[in-house]
């Protein structure tokens, strides 16, 4: 892996190791879909470590992004799914199972040393969609402000990170193929989207009032 592409993974690399972090300081105190989250990161952390191992080894990672996707769309849906109860909850989750069954389904006829251009496609739509569907459901709750909701901001970080994740993946073979440097610009913003993400994350496990610790009987 080229030198430049292992420094633009160094801020959104920073920020999940913070965002992770703090969420495992606070790990006896957060509530189940914070949890989640935390759990989502680390995973984020050791796909990308193990991305980098893969690249430097064998010059070819598309296995794990393909490993990664269901697992990703998987931990999305039970985490907002404590955030939202009743039909979008429960929509969310079939939706995600049935996306990893399907996907388990079709696993054998896949390349997984290429990029899955249905796959990884449907996989960013399903959430990019979730992530509006989370952020409308959260805009409608009047207990408290969107700004004040953990979820909101956890679901403004993927809304951004799959948007621009869905933009790479539909440009990357014209641009690599057409205007490389651009796909090298590309990577780059993505890079700062996702930094962003990671600390919209953040800013949900700061944000979430911590539960209190279990009594110890005194």
């Amino acid at each position: 892996m080229p030198l430049s592409h292992l420094l633009m993974l160094i801020p959104p690399l920073a920020a999940n190791a913070l965002g992770l972090a703090v969420g495992f300081h606070r790990r006896g105190r957060l509530d189940p879909p914070l949890r989640w989250l935390v759990a989502y990161l680390f995973l984020c952390l050791l796909t990308t470590l193990g991305m980098v191992a893969l690249a430097a080894v064998r010059g070819n990672n598309w296995a794990l992004v393909h490993l990664f996707a269901p697992v990703q769309l998987l931990g999305f849906a039970w985490m907002f799914s404590g955030w939202v109860p009743g039909w979008m909850g429960r929509t969310f989750r079939w939706t995600a199972v049935s996306f990893a069954l399907a996907w388990l389904w079709f696993l054998p006829q896949e390349d997984l040393t290429r990029f899955s251009g249905i796959s990884f496609h449907v996989q960013t739509l399903l959430m990019l969609g979730g992530s509006l569907g989370a952020l409308f459901h959260f805009s409608l709750q009047a207990d408290r402000p969107l700004l004040d909701h953990p979820g909101a901001w956890v679901a403004s970080g993927l809304l951004g990170d799959m948007s621009i994740t869905l933009v790479s993946y539909a440009s990357r073979a014209w641009l690599l193929a057409h205007a490389p440097d651009w796909a090298f610009n590309l990577n780059l913003f993505r890079a700062m989207v996702v930094t962003l993400a990671y600390l919209c994350f953040l800013r949900a496990l700061l944000l979430e009032p911590l539960l209190p610790l279990p009594s110890d009987g005194r």
